[in-house]
């Protein structure tokens, strides 16, 4: 399929793409397909599901460029590189910190499973069950 490039609505997706190689052009493609979303959202177009499913996986992929483009499309503000850059590195280090959260409740929910194993062992064999 082939994209049409003239089609970039915002500032930040040109700016992303000259830093993008043809390689990876799908990523372009990605980030024209939410600020098609965002367009269709501010005009209040039915989105079909279908449409909102991936529009949804895409943002879910892309959070801080969906954000910079929303912006910009919605406020008129241009986010810069720098800014870009910390938004970035902010995403990563709240989902970095989610991440060890997660592993660390479940670490205690493993941990409590034991416990109760063993306190539920104990209570057989005090009752006269076999290991």
């Amino acid at each position: 399929m082939s994209q049409d490039w003239d089609e970039i609505r915002t500032e930040f997706v040109r700016e992303r793409l000259k830093e993008t190689t043809w390689e990876n052009r799908s990523r372009i493609a990605a980030l024209m397909a939410l600020e098609e979303y965002v367009r269709r959202q501010q005009i209040g177009e039915h989105i079909s599901c279908v449409d909102g499913w991936y529009y949804t996986r895409v943002a879910r992929e892309f959070p801080v460029e969906y954000e910079c483009i929303k912006r910009e499309m919605e406020e008129g503000v241009l986010t810069s590189f720098a800014e870009f850059i910390d938004m970035q590195a902010e995403h990563d280090r709240k989902v970095e910190q989610s991440r060890m959260e997660s592993e660390e409740r479940a670490s205690r929910e493993r941990e409590e499973e034991r416990r109760k194993e063993a306190e539920s062992r104990k209570k057989w064999r005090q009752m006269g069950g076999k290991d």
